[in-house]
């Protein structure tokens, strides 16, 4: 489709149209230039439970690679919950293009995003935690070397994080989802 209609295009997935952007270029300018346009998007079963109730608007370790972090355990959990992620977003839930069936729970998908939910809201809430640990010990003054949640405890330390629609724990953590999407989605 691609070669066909270019690196963005529409398409009807049941009663709701979708964005279709396969390059990264085009994916950050839906993220920057264009986000209010894009920022009505459907309200479908996985983004439901597994985007913090639609508050889906990092951490400072990295789990590949050379400077992997050590924690093997922690690194192939966080991987298969991404990994697991992803696979459960693109998933077709029946009750998303026939709403009035949202009490069938076909094939099991969406108990395997909840679980999925549960998984990840646990690691973001684990970096969270680590990370307001840090503050109180004063290593993070110590260093100076802040990372994104470092910046966003920050923020809800300084007040600004008052007016968001959800409590600051889930906006930061549904920041940091978004966040790590759109780093995995350039990659």
């Amino acid at each position: 489709m691609v070669d066909k209609y270019g690196s963005a295009f529409n398409i009807r997935l049941g009663s709701h149209r979708a964005f279709v952007v396969s390059s990264w270029e085009v994916a950050k300018d839906c993220f920057t230039i264009n986000d209010k346009a894009l920022a009505s998007r459907p309200a479908t079963v996985a983004t439901k439970l597994m985007g913090y109730n639609y508050a889906v608007m990092v951490a400072g370790k990295r789990y590949t690679g050379s400077s992997a972090a050590s924690d093997s355990g922690e690194a192939k959990r966080c991987q298969n919950t991404i990994n697991q992620f992803f696979h459960l977003m693109g998933i077709f839930v029946i009750s998303d293009a026939l709403p009035f069936l949202d009490w069938l729970d076909l094939r099991g998908h969406e108990k395997a995003m909840k679980k999925n939910t549960k998984e990840m809201d646990s690691i973001l809430g684990g970096w969270l935690e680590e990370h307001r640990q840090r503050r109180v010990s004063g290593e993070v003054k110590a260093n100076g070397e802040q990372d994104f949640i470092d910046v966003m405890l920050s923020l809800q330390e300084e007040g600004q994080l008052a007016t968001f629609q959800y409590d600051a724990d889930t906006s930061i953590k549904s920041t940091c989802l978004v966040y790590m999407v759109v780093v995995l989605v350039e990659c």
